[in-house]
């Protein structure tokens, strides 16, 4: 049982800020969260303890030349990932190797997503090298900076920005944590999706299906799954091909302090980073619950729905069939892309899946995702969006967290099993008899 509030109460992150919820008694509570990180340091001090001993690899300085390019690889204005810190002493490693910063490039990695603001750019990075670097915004999109490297063993044709393909060296930079497809984020997913083309990542996104039509997902996608899955294996081919020279990831806290890191050799310090993740990510439950509350975490993991769908498929391992499912994400942005809500619109996985194999496109898999869950369980949603909004996801529509638990209350009856998962998309739920 994990510590709440003193009266009783459970904050879970919202937005900029946070609501909070009272468990009502009678109740079986289980408030899940990953294992925290031990003895927190200065988020400096561990970025700088990673680079002082890279995983199989010379230090980034012994593999720099002096009036070489550099591109450093950071994700989006979507991820948490420490940036700001990072960069500063990847700066100082290059600089002890000859490489000035007017030889350094910071490509954004957007996959998908919508280009960031200067304003989210220079939150992301910091405004003073936000100011001071090179700073370049990924398009998969623009073919004319798409430079073709190679085709994986899976058949994905692997296109990635000109910039990255021309420079003397890549460093990746990203967060680990559980990814309801990619199996873990970090790593190899900097390149695909991150810096690829639009049909490089349809092509791999499609892995996701089962084989078998009518099968909905693939069996072997699944989050925290690494070998066998063949959506990561995919990328990590694809990441091999462009042949990165150096790697650092991080793993942060619900506060966005950094807690961990791992540089070196882009294989195998992002392999050692995300088995760490998994063993705490992993929140081990006596029983699948007649109710799951989960927090998508806040900004910038609920701007959007889509976003925020990662938390409610991890939610969703806690949760018995026909169970509820309660998500709490502001989605001030929205629902997502518009060509998301317009998978969404469809109506159902029975609409979704043919419509998908016929025509494969990047968000109908996760409008698909969405509407199994809503389909195996009651969903309510305490978010921005309207009812309207929400009732065309499939789910209902709660004004708060507290409200959501008494609707839900009312369905299940007097003395349900509640699990909250105030961290849901850095938690995995798994019955403790699996193994």
């Amino acid at each position: 049982m994990d510590q709440s509030t003193r009266d009783g109460h459970i904050e879970l992150r919202y937005g900029a800020g946070a609501l909070t919820v009272l468990p009502p008694p009678g109740a079986e509570v289980a408030v899940a969260r990953p294992a925290p990180w031990p003895d927190p340091r200065p988020a400096e001090e561990v970025v700088a303890t990673a680079l002082a001993a890279p995983i199989s690899s010379p230090l980034l300085r012994e593999l720099v030349r002096p009036r070489q390019r550099v591109v450093i690889v950071v994700s989006d204005h979507t991820r948490q990932t420490g940036a700001a810190v990072v960069l500063p002493r990847l700066l100082r490693e290059l600089e002890h190797g000859g490489v000035a910063a007017t030889d350094v490039c910071v490509l954004i990695a957007v996959g998908t997503h919508r280009s960031p603001t200067p304003a989210e750019i220079a939150a992301l990075l910091g405004p003073e090298l936000a100011g001071r670097l090179e700073v370049a915004v990924h398009d998969c999109s623009d073919e004319a900076n798409l430079v073709p490297i190679g085709r994986t063993s899976f058949g994905t044709e692997v296109l990635v920005n000109r910039l990255a393909a021309e420079a003397d060296h890549v460093v990746l930079t990203g967060g680990i944590l559980p990814h309801y497809f990619a199996g873990m984020g970090g790593g190899r997913k900097s390149v695909l999706p991150g810096i690829a083309a639009w049909r490089s990542i349809e092509q791999n996104h499609l892995r996701a299906l089962d084989p078998r039509p009518g099968h909905g997902a693939n069996p072997e996608v699944a989050a925290g799954k690494l070998d066998g899955n063949p959506v990561s294996q995919d990328m990590e081919e694809a990441a091999e091909l462009l042949r990165p020279s150096f790697l650092l990831n991080t793993a942060l806290d619900q506060h966005g302090h950094i807690c961990a890191a791992w540089a070196g050799h882009p294989r195998e310090a992002f392999r050692r980073g995300a088995a760490e993740v998994l063993a705490r990510s992993i929140v081990d439950l006596r029983w699948q619950a007649d109710v799951v509350l989960a927090s998508a975490g806040g900004q910038p993991r609920d701007d959007s729905y889509f976003q925020a769908h990662k938390a409610l498929e991890h939610a969703s391992y806690a949760v018995k069939p026909g169970g509820t499912a309660i998500l709490v994400a502001a989605c001030a942005e929205g629902v997502g892309p518009e060509s998301f809500a317009r998978w969404l619109a469809l109506g159902g996985s029975a609409t979704i899946e043919p419509k998908l194999r016929a025509h494969f496109e990047l968000f109908g898999r996760t409008a698909l995702a969405s509407w199994t869950k809503a389909e195996r369980l009651w969903v309510l949603l305490v978010s921005d969006l309207s009812a309207e909004q929400t009732a065309a996801l499939g789910m209902a529509k709660a004004a708060s967290a507290q409200e959501a638990l008494a609707m839900a209350l009312d369905r299940t009856g007097a003395t349900p099993r509640l699990c909250i998962l105030p961290e849901s998309e850095k938690s995995l739920p798994r019955l403790a008899t699996e193994s």
